[in-house]
């Protein structure tokens, strides 16, 4: 409010290039915008804010809303020298004070980007087709003009720092009416910055005509803060972006220049969820921090929407299907579910609607600290996307429900009812024409959503029944099941028989009964409760679909599936007419035969199998296929997740001793090759071709990967290595792949062949990056990392990897990477080394010594703060490979505690260390309580003393940083064995669990 002074400094050391400059960030943790706007912070209440920012004159202020003026003040009446700069902002709607984000610091400004005219075809962002090839030099074309179409605009940095931002450079024309884009960023990055942000407006473009309104504000301030100043902020799921009314804070470390590879895409990435999370976020608000899943999912189903024009489908479908794989993995039923049932006295557990349901007045916001749910909104707070991901993958499979078209014109319909009660522009005829449909909850408050106000409009959408199952499942239940499918060709009957194993946690079942006691059953009789699992079935002329029914209770589920191709059948066409029965009975006994032989030789007309090829689960799936099934899936699907579900397949294989046969390899080589093929999915097949070679065989994947490698580095006359050239991206990508790969061969012994080394050492010693306009700084670090896989057979081999890292981190305290990239590979090699050396022989320990005194000397407080935080994760990690069996989680536990101790590494790099140490854990076998646990002093359940315990619990105390609070807690309850959340079963749930 206009009334309101405050007044609060925080000084934080610069970083690289911003040397010894302060900048201070705001920090609306949860329910930690209440330092600064006390009465209002609270989930879901909006209010109008006008803020006044004074600093000295040479820094630069800026702050969630419009800048509506700025004013300079003089030190003296009749002095010229000005004491400080006052900023006047106001956000252009109501929001929440927990987006009244504000930044300052010693920042150039750039204002007066323009939006471009829409790109020629021909250098769209692609990768659609095959490899896309493509794809690098169109994506830098796009960049290119952007650029020049910023610069024929007026574009340019401007000192700012006595100006207003409207009004820095007096040749640039007035913005446009839709937004105006304006960057802020440390002067000695303020390239980086320009560079960084040209794709904003193919962004906003695709974004803008995909929800058919505009941007939801006429200024949007991007802010690029130094990693010591961009402290876990509430706004956002990402730590290194984060969104608030009008302005978008990303770090320094997501800058990339014209040289960058590999970070050009997930910069832009990272730019595009921030935008749209200013529909789904700012404008759009959960009614409750149990609601903000909603508000997730629909920023990264917006976030596709860019993706997918810009990268191709088939990189968006790969990265998705990543997404939902990892999510399958942990969600184990530990994982709080997206919308508990439950919620604390007072909450919102009173509604009919939807299985949670919800009141009339819960879409007019929270009142109190109860309205933030069983959690408290500590789900928030948790490090890792696993709960993002989860939440975009369910409103995926929502969209699939209610059809492509349906739900983007529900989107359209709720923005832009949502952009009318702000006074922003519309179209409001479908607005009043849906509005009548509408539930009179749903018209209170626009701009709130709920849960149930959700579902509603899908239900509303779609037209269909069944997603209160469906809600039951993923969005109120916990745990993700898990399929194992087997099949059994029938000849005599032309059909498979099928075997499904289903398996999963107890907090999986209890979901899946739920959803079926509310499943309803359609006019068709088609069971609509998550109780069908399709089956995909590939024929040799033809595609059909099974469906098998799994009830929660059954453990195995069989099923015969008839098949439309019979071995050795033609195409299909019109059907010929015998002319006698004789010629038909022939016809049929030469069939007959064909069908026995086939079967002697092992074949039969199905190519390949998948489970929910449709995505319609969030679950794990395997099948038990032969190879040459899985080869027929990688060959001849277009379907990248296909693909990449056979390359699982065929590692799984190789996982279990079975080794693929000559004609696999062969089948393999020729995919690596092929550049028709995906390069994500190539450099997948690299990986699995490293897991299928030992020098048992007479089909060693050794020569081929090398052979390919050389082909792609080496001149083929001189057989020299060329100088690097990155300019095909998708070949890049599947370059990058290939040292992991050689690193996981082993020989007999199972120790790396010595002809791996050689080649890894080789190229690191001899790589020339001259005349290559593109950076080899990530390339370099992953030939670095794979000396890490490494099973080094003899001392001198150990010796020569350990002289190659200490050149590499000599080189990296004088010449910098970006972000430190190659010295934090070198610190993460030297650490696994360490690891693997086995045993008790006096040289592994005095190697084990040598890595803990780097790494600890890397671990100073004068050291780059991502140096040193790789450098106490890979200790970390040392201490916990060398611990015995029973004592790692100790280990664990007192390195990271005993690393805390030291001074210097501020709330992020706290915050930093005990993620790295709850990974880890996540990777150890769970902590087993021992009965007599209860009353013993010098050890706390498995091993952990108690001083370790009590320092954490002192840390969750101490600290006002409240991601460093959660990821405490989360440390100590992995720790003692307990479920890292706040979220705890009701008791009839427990009750159940127990009666099972």
């Amino acid at each position: 409010q206009p009334g309101l002074s405050v007044h609060r400094a925080a000084e934080f050391e610069g970083v690289g290039p911003e040397g010894e400059q302060l900048y201070f960030v705001s920090d609306p943790q949860l329910r930690r915008a209440r330092a600064l706007f006390p009465c209002v912070d609270d989930a879901g209440r909006l209010a109008e804010y006008e803020l006044w920012l004074s600093v000295p004159p040479d820094y630069v202020a800026v702050c969630g809303g419009e800048l509506r003026g700025s004013t300079l003040t003089l030190a003296e009446e009749d002095s010229e020298v000005p004491k400080a700069r006052t900023f006047h902002f106001a956000p252009g709607y109501p929001v929440t004070a927990a987006h009244m984000v504000i930044a300052a610091g010693p920042m150039d400004v750039q204002s007066g980007y323009q939006p471009a005219p829409p790109p020629p075809e021909g250098t769209r962002f692609t990768m659609n087709g095959g490899g896309g090839a493509e794809f690098g030099s169109a994506m830098r074309s796009v960049l290119n003009e952007v650029a020049k179409e910023g610069s024929a605009a007026g574009a340019g940095p401007a000192n700012m720092h006595t100006k207003m931002y409207a009004s820095a450079v007096s040749n640039v024309p007035a913005p446009p009416p839709a937004c105006a884009f304006t960057l802020f960023a440390p002067p000695a990055l303020a390239d980086l910055a320009a560079y960084t942000a040209r794709p904003l407006y193919l962004i906003q473009r695709e974004m803008e005509a995909h929800l058919d309104c505009p941007l939801p504000c006429s200024q949007l301030h991007i802010v690029f803060m130094p990693p010591a100043a961009m402290q876990a902020l509430a706004c956002g799921p990402q730590q290194a972006v984060s969104v608030g009314a009008n302005i978008i804070l990303a770090s320094t470390e997501i800058l990339v220049g014209p040289e960058s590879v590999e970070g050009v895409m997930e910069s832009c990435l990272a730019l595009a969820g921030a935008m749209a999370r200013q529909w789904f976020g700012v404008l759009m608000q959960p009614c409750g921090a149990e609601d903000a899943w909603v508000l997730e999912g629909l920023a990264a189903y917006l976030e596709d929407v860019f993706a997918r024009a810009a990268m191709g489908q088939n990189d968006v479908a790969w990265r998705r299907h990543k997404e939902r794989e990892a999510v399958a993995m942990a969600d184990d039923g530990a994982m709080p579910p997206l919308y508990p049932h439950h919620t604390p006295a007072g909450g919102k557990d009173s509604g009919q609607d939807g299985g949670a349901g919800a009141t009339a007045g819960v879409d007019q916001g929270a009142t109190g600290a109860e309205d933030y749910g069983c959690t408290f909104g500590t789900e928030m707070l948790e490090p890792g996307p696993l709960r993002r991901w989860k939440a975009a993958a369910v409103v995926r499979m929502l969209e699939a429900k209610t059809g492509v078209d349906e739900f983007k014109r529900m989107l359209r319909t709720t923005v832009r009812r949502a952009m009318h009660s702000v006074g922003l522009t519309g179209n409001q005829d479908e607005v009043h024409h849906t509005e009548e449909k509408d539930e009179p909850a749903t018209l209170q408050n626009p701009r709130l959503i709920s849960t149930q106000a959700f579902l509603r409009l899908v239900k509303q959408y779609a037209g269909r029944k069944g997603l209160d199952a469906f809600a039951e499942r993923w969005i109120y239940g916990r745990g993700c099941p898990r399929f194992t499918l087997g099949m059994k060709y029938s000849k005599h009957h032309n059909s498979l028989l099928f075997g499904m194993k289903q398996s999963g946690s107890a907090a999986s079942q209890r979901s899946a009964r739920a959803a079926l006691a509310v499943g309803k059953v359609s006019k068709q009789g088609v069971d609509e409760s998550l109780g069908h699992v399709k089956i995909h079935v590939q024929e040799s002329h033809a595609t059909s679909e099974a469906m098998i029914r799994v009830s929660p209770q059954d453990s195995y589920v069989f099923h015969e599936h008839y098949l439309a191709c019979r071995p050795g059948m033609k195409k299909p066409g019109r059907k010929p007419k015998a002319e006698t029965l004789a010629k038909a009975a022939r016809e049929a006994e030469e069939a007959n035969e064909r069908l026995d032989a086939d079967e002697q030789a092992g074949k039969h007309p199905v190519k390949f199998v998948r489970i929910d090829a449709r995505c319609e689960w969030l679950c794990l799936s395997s099948v038990k296929q032969a190879e040459n099934l899985w080869v027929n899936q990688l060959l001849h699907s277009k379907d990248v997740v296909a693909q990449a579900e056979a390359v699982t397949g065929l590692a799984r294989l190789a996982s279990n001793f079975d080794r693929p046969t000559q004609g696999v390899v062969s089948t393999l080589e020729a995919c690596l090759k092929d550049r028709s093929i995906f390069s994500r999915v190539r450099a997948e097949v690299a990986l699995v071709m490293g897991a299928t070679a030992d020098d048992t065989s007479d089909y060693a994947a050794l020569p081929v990967l090398c052979k390919f490698f050389d082909d792609a580095t080496r001149d083929p006359r001189t057989r020299q290595l060329r100088p690097n050239a990155f300019g095909d991206l998708s070949e890049y990508i599947v370059l990058r792949s290939l040292p992991r790969a050689l690193a996981r061969l082993r020989d007999g012994n199972f120790k790396s062949p010595p002809e791996v080394l050689d080649l890894l050492l080789g190229f690191l010693d001899q790589s020339d990056n001259t005349g290559n306009p593109y950076s080899d700084a990530h390339f370099t670090a992953r030939f670095i990392e794979a000396l890490g896989h490494l099973r080094l057979a003899t001392p001198s081999q150990l010796a020569d990897v350990l002289r190659l890292l200490d050149r590499h981190l000599a080189l990296e305290d004088m010449l910098p990477s970006p972000n430190h990239v190659v010295g934090r590979a070198c610190l993460t090699a030297l650490a696994q080394l360490a690891a693997s050396l086995g045993g008790w022989a006096e040289r592994n320990r005095k190697a084990h010594e040598g890595a803990r005194h780097t790494l600890r000397t890397y671990a100073s407080p004068n050291v780059p703060l991502p140096l040193r935080q790789t450098a106490a994760q890979s200790l970390v990690l040392l201490e916990s490979a060398l611990a015995l069996v029973d004592d790692k989680v100790k280990a664990v536990v007192s390195c990271t505690l005993e690393l805390l101790q030291a001074p210097g590494w501020g709330a992020s790099g706290l915050t930093s260390l005990m993620v790295g140490a709850l990974e880890i854990l996540g990777q150890l076998p769970p902590v087993e309580v021992p009965e007599n646990a209860e009353g013993q002093d010098a050890f706390v359940f498995d091993g952990i003393p108690a001083q370790a315990a009590l320092q954490l619990y002192n840390l969750m105390h101490t600290t006002t940083d409240a991601r460093l609070r959660q990821c405490a807690f989360m440390l100590l309850m992995r720790a003692t064995g307990e479920d890292p959340t706040l979220y705890r079963e009701r008791e009839e749930e427990e009750e159940e669990e127990e009666m099972e």
